[in-house]
């Protein structure tokens, strides 16, 4: 991991979530998360869309209560998703880049959430043996 984060590296990119809390996430719930130089966050959670304030000093992050969120109804399982997705992300205490370019955020708990951008996605494949 990386030990100190610049905001530029996060801010004004889409970061599609990989996993939650290593248990992965349901194929295609496109649950998204975007960082905004005006320190708010935005994104879809699986079935609604979400914004809200953050604060990042170096590896510290801080999700800013309180975060609103479009109120549609999914399939229960998606619903399950997005909220176990939203209670991290609330809780957010540190947020850190790996080498191959994956976000992970976690929770004052512990859990995790594990996001990538298209580039680094993009990258972690190249770099799988073939």
């Amino acid at each position: 991991m990386q030990n100190t984060l610049s905001p530029a590296q996060i801010i004004n990119k889409t970061w599609q979530v990989e996993d939650i809390n290593q248990h992965g996430i349901i194929d295609n719930a496109h649950v998204t998360l975007m960082f905004g130089d005006d320190d708010r966050i935005s994104g879809k959670s699986g079935c609604n869309n979400y914004s809200g304030r953050y604060t990042l000093t170096g590896n510290k992050l801080a999700v800013i209560p309180p975060m609103i969120s479009t109120r549609m109804m999914c399939a229960p399982a998606l619903m399950q998703l997005e909220n176990e997705y939203i209670a991290i992300l609330s809780a957010a205490e540190k947020v850190e880049l790996s080498q191959v370019g994956a976000l992970i955020i976690t929770s004052e708990s512990g859990k995790t959430i594990t996001l990538m951008t298209n580039d680094a996605v993009q990258a972690e494949a190249k770099s799988q043996p073939k």
